[in-house]
């Protein structure tokens, strides 16, 4: 690795270095080069799951490995474990391939200061929902944020976000109730009864669902963005309350888009800038994207996407001086 790579990923800047940083005139040419310096630093790992053959079908993009380290892996019996008395398991189907399958395109990723804050993934295909329920279900995740647009005309997920309350949607052994649709400004806020079957046991969840993301772009609305941030942090730290007061350790926020690796790194990125911004006045954004990819492949892989991270950093800190709260 050249140094002059080294000096750019290991970069770290105070609030005025990074505001000197953005409002440099040639800013836009300055982070497309420091997104070309990440890009080429070499990531040590395997894909090996990702391109078995029995799993590329269950990859959304041929294109896109999933490393093995930090790869979720589905227990592929956790789905059989039930009271017999209480429930006839003549009524479970469970094929061969299910038995044997642990494979999901799905990583834990670090957050600030939180070992395995997200899980991030692919939004599934129509063959591969009840994966990701399984995987929700097995993590007991209560949170997802789903960056994804069901509008196109190649559609990349169901509308299961936005049904109306007291639809049931069933994926496998997974029966999904929608509870109470809320329309914010810029996402619909969901919550949702997850019934697993074959235990006969429910959850709640609550699903964030994010629109304003165009394909190759970047969200219009920076406030918007911020208040979905917020609002997800704010859902996850409620649930973790409900987990110290008994009701079980709290898992990762899911985050999913087409890809899982753009919007989605691009979101988990963004989340530990901020925190690191606001717990040591400095930040590191190839740092964080460096680490980001380590553990999932592929991430923040557009140079918009990059430059966003520090499009909202700047935003952020401009928001603090003009309401004198910038030392």
């Amino acid at each position: 690795m050249c140094s002059k790579m080294e000096n750019s990923c290991s970069k770290t800047l105070n609030a005025s270095e990074l505001l000197e940083m953005t409002n440099h005139p040639k800013f836009c040419k300055l982070v497309r080069q420091e997104h070309v310096e990440v890009l080429e630093v070499p990531l040590m790992g395997s894909t090996f799951q990702s391109s078995r053959e029995e799993n590329s079908k269950k990859n959304r993009y041929c294109n896109i490995p999933c490393w093995d380290d930090s790869r979720v892996i589905i227990n592929s019996r956790d789905s059989l474990t039930f009271d017999q008395k209480d429930w006839d398991s003549s009524q479970i189907v469970i094929t061969s391939e299910e038995i044997g399958s642990t494979y999901i395109h799905a990583n834990y990723v670090d957050g600030y200061e939180a070992i395995n804050k997200f899980i991030c993934t692919q939004t599934p295909m129509e063959d591969t929902w009840e994966t990701f329920f399984k995987l929700i279900w097995q993590e007991n995740s209560r949170v997802i944020v789903s960056l994804t647009d069901t509008d196109r005309d190649d559609p990349k997920s169901y509308k299961l976000w936005v049904n109306s309350e007291g639809v049931e949607t069933t994926f496998g052994r997974y029966i999904i109730k929608t509870l109470e649709n809320r329309e914010e400004l810029s996402f619909t806020r969901t919550r949702v009864l997850i019934t697993n079957t074959s235990t006969e046991t429910s959850r709640e969840i609550t699903n964030f669902w994010f629109t304003d993301w165009p394909d190759n772009s970047i969200p219009t609305g920076m406030e918007e963005f911020l208040e979905l941030r917020n609002e997800v942090n704010k859902e996850q730290s409620r649930r973790m309350k409900e987990a110290e007061n008994g009701s079980g350790t709290l898992a990762p926020i899911v985050v999913h888009c087409s890809t899982g690796v753009g919007w989605t790194g691009t979101f988990c990125a963004i989340d530990n800038a901020l925190e690191q911004l606001d717990k040591e006045n400095r930040v590191s954004v190839p740092q964080i994207v460096l680490k980001i990819r380590s553990q999932r492949h592929s991430s923040v892989f557009l140079p918009e996407q990059y430059a966003f991270c520090y499009i909202v950093l700047e935003h952020v800190l401009l928001e603090k001086a003009k309401n004198g709260e910038l030392s």
